[in-house]
């Protein structure tokens, strides 16, 4: 029987319904789609310790590469020696192979994130400096539309009167 990671019930996991009912997201990892969709949306909220999970993550789901668990987990905890955050090597990994196209190589592990993550929290920042401007934007203008006075003017229908026959 597996069971789902995030809410720790069976999931029934026929192949056809795959991404559809329920979500696997690597050996053994087994998620409701429900589960994983709530598990997504609180990845930032998390502690220091469940980024490593998010790596290892995003280099076999979206990378499509193997990686040496332990030469990681060694690369990563002197990262945080010299005083980097988990969250914040995650976002490099992400914006070093994913934006920047970087060609992970599974021999070397994450040895280029210390030399990029100056760059990346960088990028990052201004990227969410732009959504924020854009996002406050969306909202000044949807407030200015709701105070607006809409005027509807409504045509008056035309009706036709016809007598009545008599009996």
């Amino acid at each position: 029987m597996k069971m789902c990671r995030y809410c720790k019930n069976p999931v029934y996991t026929p192949k056809e319904q795959e991404n559809i009912t329920w979500y696997k997201r690597g050996e053994g990892w087994y998620y409701h789609l429900s589960c994983w969709q709530d598990y997504q949306k609180t990845k930032d909220k998390r502690p220091d310790h469940e980024w490593l999970d998010l790596i290892f993550d995003t280099l076999k789901r979206e990378l499509h590469s193997t990686y040496n668990y332990h030469m990681i987990k060694r690369q990563v905890d002197k990262m945080i020696a010299e005083g980097k955050t988990m969250k914040g090597i995650f976002y490099t990994v992400n914006y070093a192979f994913l934006i920047k196209g970087i060609v992970y190589k599974p021999e070397f592990g994450l040895g280029i994130i210390p030399y990029l993550y100056e760059e990346s929290t960088e990028y990052w920042g201004n990227r969410w400096t732009k959504e924020k401007d854009i996002f406050e934007t969306i909202e000044r203008l949807q407030i200015e539309r709701n105070t607006e006075k809409k005027i509807l003017k409504m045509k008056e229908k035309k009706r036709e009167i016809t007598p009545e026959p008599e009996i």
